[in-house]
């Protein structure tokens, strides 16, 4: 990690200096100050969302034996990156993060503890052109609650709100190509309504996404529990 961020501490000095007129002899690119910033936000920047854990992540190893997903061109998730995202951030400054674990525990005091049941295999867009394929969450309303509630307050910190309805649902796998004939199909009929259990939510989750050669590395960076 230090010679990383060694390389990337060079690189923007070098694109510091072409941005300001290059070293004698050097032209600087016409898009080096636009670089500079672009470097400058992705290394200081982090990728965040707001999530709830799923804490038994094996009651889906089931539903991964299915032949669909020994094709190449069906990704499944890594078992730490199943989660249920409630509010995605994108590129955050660390200076806002204090603001939003305000606005999550400011939540989650007036959210009581909940139970959920993971039931059922879907996919977006559709079925008949999957890109992902999600595994579904039902409860009393609760989930949705929370997700509107932080909506409401993460707008005021200039977080705008997703234009899609909200759609409770864990990504099981993601689908990169043209799935062997059939497969998909017998995987959504075959479970379509199976249920994988149940689980009480009692924490609410802001996390921090990196992306690593070796997969994507998900790191909690404030933990809010709902009130018991």
């Amino acid at each position: 990690m230090f010679i990383d961020d060694f390389v990337v501490v060079w690189s923007m000095r070098q694109l510091l200096t072409l941005a300001k007129g290059g070293r004698e002899g050097f032209t600087a690119p016409p898009h080096a100050t636009a670089l500079l910033i672009f470097l400058f936000v992705m290394v200081v920047w982090m990728r965040e969302f707001i999530a709830l854990e799923v804490e038994d992540p094996a009651a889906l190893d089931d539903v991964l034996k299915a032949d669909a997903f020994t094709d190449g061109c069906v990704k499944p998730a890594g078992k730490g990156d199943m989660h249920l995202t409630l509010n995605f951030l994108g590129e955050v400054d660390p200076s806002v993060n204090q603001a939003i674990a305000g606005a999550m525990d400011d939540i989650c005091r007036v959210v009581s503890r909940y139970r959920v049941e993971y039931r059922g295999i879907g996919a977006f867009p559709s079925r008949n052109r999957p890109s992902v394929i999600w595994v579904g969450v039902t409860d009393s309303g609760e989930t949705s609650k929370i997700n509107a509630l932080l909506s409401e307050r993460l707008s005021i910190l200039g977080f705008p709100a997703e234009a899609r309805p909200f759609h409770a649902h864990i990504t099981l796998a993601r689908v990169k190509c043209r799935v062997g004939e059939g497969k998909l199909e017998r995987l959504f009929r075959d479970w379509e309504e199976k249920s994988f259990g149940f689980q009480e939510i009692r924490k609410v989750f802001l996390m921090k996404s990196e992306l690593t050669p070796q997969g994507t590395i998900h790191t909690s960076l404030h933990v809010s529990r709902l009130r018991t």
